[in-house]
């Protein structure tokens, strides 16, 4: 009789320690950290960014021979955090215009007003991240342009740390 009992003892620690490791993996959020001593991601960086001449010509050449997705693939791998559809704009523009990437400037996008935003709904926006409203301010952000939830946000995130 103390064996049966011991045994279900046992089996019953092993079900609470299963229990708690499943608590506890469900818990760890799925997001990388942020702040101080978190791994950074590659952002890109704020503004023009100067390509190197051999890179320049490599994406030149590929669009040249109308392979844009190679060429969108070597502009991406030479500028860290690029995100591939302003890849592909700055492609397709070099494509469409006849131009080379030309003097070696890639537009990068910043957090700077677009063509066309009200300037009361940006000093809007400025308010509400000044209050530290990002809600507010990304839907300032997509009331005043025909953007999606996801580029407002990035546009709202890259207008608050100032790039």
């Amino acid at each position: 009789m103390l064996a049966g009992v011991t045994h279900r003892w046992v089996v019953l620690v092993c079900v609470v320690v299963v229990l708690v490791a499943v608590v506890v993996a469900l818990r760890r959020p799925r997001y990388p950290a942020s702040g101080p001593g978190a791994p950074t991601s590659s952002q890109p960086p704020a503004g023009p960014v100067t390509l190197p001449d051999d890179v320049r010509a490599e994406i030149d050449r590929l669009i040249a021979s109308d392979r844009r997705i190679e060429a969108i693939k070597e502009l991406r791998a030479a500028v860290p955090g690029m995100k591939l559809k302003d890849a592909k704009e700055q492609v397709d523009a070099c494509a469409t215009s006849g131009n080379a990437v030309s003097p070696g400037h890639v537009s990068v996008p910043t957090g700077a007003a677009p063509a066309g935003f009200p300037p009361e709904a940006l000093a809007q926006v400025d308010g509400y991240l000044a209050d530290g409203k990002v809600i507010q301010a990304i839907k300032v952000a997509r009331e005043h342009t025909n953007w999606g939830l996801r580029e407002a946000k990035e546009w709202v995130e890259a207008r608050a740390t100032g790039r």
